[in-house]
């Protein structure tokens, strides 16, 4: 029988990427061309805007906006892979922030995959490193 594929989502506002677990004892490898670095935030206005009392008025924040694109580019790219059959189960460890605004984005399918959320920055992890960093949720 063979072992699920099982792939870890390490992200954070800035960067992203996907390391692969292929059974028990096995370790993470990293998945090549999963990787991707954030837009820096753009803000769109040149100078202070005023706002009456009243006014429908939402604050829209340049990096939150960026991160918000992030996710949605990140859970695209996971979509796109997961109709190729590329992984059978997914761990998403990310900052606080982006974990959540990762969760808006991830579609059904892709959170029925889900067996673990991880509400920690491993970004700088060492692949050696993350078995242990991850014992909890997978034998890796």
């Amino acid at each position: 029988m063979k072992a699920p594929v099982t792939w870890v989502l390490r992200a954070n506002s800035g960067v992203a990427s996907i390391v692969a677990n292929r059974g028990t004892a096995k370790g993470f490898t990293e998945v090549p061309t999963m990787s991707w670095d954030a837009a820096p935030p753009v803000d769109y206005a040149d100078r202070a805007g005023t706002v009456r009392p009243g006014d429908n008025y939402k604050k829209t924040d340049p990096k939150d906006l960026a991160e918000e694109q992030f996710a949605r580019l990140i859970a695209g790219n996971l979509d796109r892979a997961l109709q190729k059959g590329s992984f059978d189960r997914l761990i998403l460890c990310a900052a606080p922030h982006m974990l959540g605004t990762l969760r808006r984005h991830l579609s059904e399918n892709l959170h029925k995959l889900v067996i673990a959320e991880v509400a920690k920055d491993l970004t700088q992890t060492p692949l050696a490193s993350l078995p242990n960093k991850l014992s909890d949720v997978i034998a890796a």
